[in-house]
């Protein structure tokens, strides 16, 4: 009977509110996103394990796999973004010759999307290239039009104190380009997870930005700057999670304090996975999620090289915001493939 529950949950907040009477703005998020997963799942992600999402949350929640004896590397690749970008420079009609070299350069770095090493207790890596939230509606799919303005890179660590507790920092460099100036900045984030017992987890991280990039994720994610959030994650089955998280409960005064945000999923085994999520601001904004991933790599993989949480290669997620006055439709989508 739970079971049959929680489908239906997720199927209702998936497709509620995403037939409107007229086409709403869309913005698109579709080059080098590794958190189509946590959008999907409204945001509700601070107690949820992950691979490289989870670096994006709590830095604590990262895990790949059960107890390597020895190291393993393991390198995240995305096919798509080089195409697409290497398309957008084709149209570049006044492009001179010698930007060849740097645009060719610029889109070899796209096809990698991060690199993780992980030995006994230890993880680490980098994420590069992480897509910021698109900020215009004007965005097209598929389209560089305004990555290069707004990306980030990631060094993440996690050690495991324990088979049910583990602590995690993550390192961001944040690149903007603000009227012809580059700004680079670097903001830290520190967490802990732990796992009382197989069905249930809790997370609770630090997040902190540099005071020029204090709105960075506030944009769905609504994280706010030097604030701790927390979450709890609980699986009725192997197969399903629903998540809670509350954000920024130490910002009484911050528009996007102490927001609830719920987040639901149901794994088809290594197949594909139905996500949902559902979160109201402080401004009385609905936002409803959904999203699907597709075929999980562990069915290519022999059983030592196997993660402990399915990564699925193809991701889609939808975000959609109503209020009084407009509806948005937000659209990410990932390819992405471990080698």
């Amino acid at each position: 009977m739970s079971r049959k529950i929680v489908k239906f949950i997720c199927f209702y907040l998936i497709f509620h509110g995403f037939l409107p009477d007229e086409i709403p703005a869309s913005h698109y998020g579709t080059i080098s996103q590794s958190k189509c997963r946590s959008l999907a799942m409204g945001g509700a992600f601070s107690a949820v394990q992950d691979n490289l999402a989870a670096f994006l949350y709590n830095p604590a929640a990262f895990s790949q796999y059960t107890s390597p004896q020895k190291l393993k590397i393991s390198f995240y690749l995305n096919p798509v973004a080089p195409i697409v970008a290497g398309y957008d420079y084709q149209k570049m009609k006044d492009a001179e010759q010698d930007q060849l070299l740097k645009e060719i350069l610029k889109t070899a770095a796209l096809g990698i999307k991060g690199i993780s090493f992980s030995l006994n207790a230890v993880e680490t890596g980098f994420v590069f290239l992480e897509e910021q939230i698109p900020q215009s509606s004007q965005a097209d799919f598929f389209s560089t039009q305004s990555f290069w303005s707004n990306y980030s890179h990631s060094f993440f660590f996690r050690l495991r104190l324990a088979p049910q507790v583990a602590i995690g920092v993550n390192t961001t460099l944040y690149h903007q380009d603000q009227i012809r100036q580059k700004k680079l900045h670097f903001g830290n984030s520190y967490g802990i997870f732990i796992s009382p017992n197989p069905k249930t987890s809790v997370g609770v991280y630090y997040f902190a930005l540099p005071d020029q990039f204090s709105n960075y994720r506030e944009k769905l994610d609504r994280l706010g700057h030097d604030t701790v959030n927390i979450g709890v994650a609980y699986h009725p089955e192997t197969a399903t999670t629903i998540a809670l998280d509350v954000r920024n409960i130490t910002q009484e005064e911050a528009t996007h304090a102490r927001e609830i945000h719920v987040g639901l999923e149901r794994n088809f085994g290594n197949w594909f996975s139905l996500r949902s999520g559902w979160f109201q601001t402080t401004s009385n904004i609905q936002c409803y999620a959904g999203g699907i991933g597709l075929l999980a790599d562990n069915l290519f993989k022999k059983a030592d090289n196997q993660l402990r949480n399915p990564f699925y290669i193809i991701n889609y997620s939808l975000v959609v915001e109503q209020s009084k006055r407009q509806q948005l439709n937000w659209h990410f989508f990932s390819f992405t493939i471990r080698i």
